[in-house]
């Protein structure tokens, strides 16, 4: 299928486009180009693809255009209440605060968007206490929020609260499609539209939920020190995995590969989880913020100190090429995951933070990230 004097662009073309007809209901030969250039380059790396075909993928994430975080850019200021989650919408970036308000930021200005009317009447979103956590679904019009006692969903457009669930403590929301996925002690599948809990995952008395995240047919829940993955569909336990240290965070690289981000100095690369009690996933690359970064930092890490240690993590967008890790010397660590190296440390001159999320791509070049301030 591959010619001999083809470009890396022609030859992956020409091979999704002989594969599209066989899975026709996988969005064409563009999502197949990209899904059998994952699968080449993950048998590029562990040795079983030889020659020069491994070559045609070389220059995806070049293609892409993706970019990491260079430097602190602008600053949203906030009350005295700080701010407790922080979630991309489009060009916007919505935060939820220890006083229970929600508000929605221009990314460009760092000011209100007094675009939205009810932002313009000083008629906010907002929770009875203090706001553990947001997620804007996929086509950025609904916005999830959540308390101690309840979880609310919010037309972004309108400020409309259309849904509200009564949960205790839910600290993690993930949407999928049009349903709501929210973990706090175990987990549970939020019907939008009818207002039903439709699936439950693990136990509601169990230690608090540190990580969530969703692998192809499999829901990922961190808590303590044990990994417990779940059948999506029959909500069944399909393994609990022990782990070293407790996690900070899940991030799924893309469909065969996850990094699973300590509550130390330590993250690993591991592929795709398979239901095999209690057998650790076999590290592929292994990041640390102890790493010497490509560009050295302002100031050099103190060696008779213990290494600084992970609060959060986020992948970078759209290409995952990337991610930033928050640790608790208030610096941004920028990892390279193609290449398993730390390329620089952005030092924070704001005060201590405890999340950091990435934006969604944007119509200019634009790289963004944001982190969440501790109080």
């Amino acid at each position: 299928a591959v010619r001999e004097g083809w470009s890396r662009e022609a030859g992956r073309r020409a091979l999704a486009e002989k594969l599209e007809k066989h899975v026709p209901s996988w969005g064409g030969a563009s999502k197949l180009e990209e899904l059998v250039g994952q699968a080449l380059r993950w048998q590029a790396h562990v040795g079983t693809l030889k020659g020069r075909r491994a070559s045609l993928f070389e220059a995806a994430a070049r293609k892409s255009g993706e970019r990491c975080v260079r430097k602190a850019g602008g600053g949203v200021k906030l009350g005295p209440g700080g701010c407790r989650a922080a979630a991309f919408a489009g060009g916007d970036v919505a935060t939820g605060s220890v006083d229970g308000f929600i508000e929605i930021w221009d990314l460009e200005t760092c000011r209100l968007n007094t675009g939205l009317v009810y932002q313009a009447n000083d008629e906010l979103l907002m929770h009875d206490s203090a706001v553990l956590s947001l997620c804007v679904s996929a086509d950025g019009e609904t916005l999830a929020s959540s308390d101690e006692s309840t979880v609310k969903v919010w037309r972004l457009q309108s400020g409309a609260c259309v849904r509200k669930f009564q949960l205790p403590a839910t600290t993690h929301l993930r949407f999928n499609d049009r349903d709501l996925y929210a973990a706090g002690r175990g987990a549970r599948l939020l019907g939008v539209a009818s207002g039903a809990t439709l699936k439950t995952f693990g136990s509601t008395r169990g230690p608090p939920v540190d990580a969530l995240a969703l692998a192809e047919t499999y829901l990922l829940l961190a808590a303590a020190t044990t990994l417990h993955v779940f059948d999506l569909e029959t909500t069944a336990p399909a393994t609990d995995i022990d782990l070293d240290s407790g996690l900070v965070a899940l991030l799924a690289v893309d469909p065969s590969r996850f990094l699973l981000v300590s509550d130390r100095h330590l993250a690993h690369l591991v592929p795709l989880l398979t239901p095999a009690p209690n057998k650790r996933p076999k590290p592929i690359h292994q990041f640390a913020t102890t790493n010497l970064p490509n560009k050295p930092r302002s100031a050099p890490l103190d060696a008779s100190r213990a290494p600084p240690n992970f609060l959060a993590a986020h992948l970078s967008n759209p290409g995952h090429l990337f991610f930033y890790a928050l640790a608790d010397d208030n610096s941004l660590y920028v990892f390279d995951i193609q290449h398993a190296a730390l390329d620089r440390v952005i030092d924070l001159a704001a005060a201590p933070s405890r999340g950091v999320a990435a934006a969604p791509p944007l119509p200019a070049s634009t790289t963004t990230t944001t982190t969440t301030t501790r109080r």
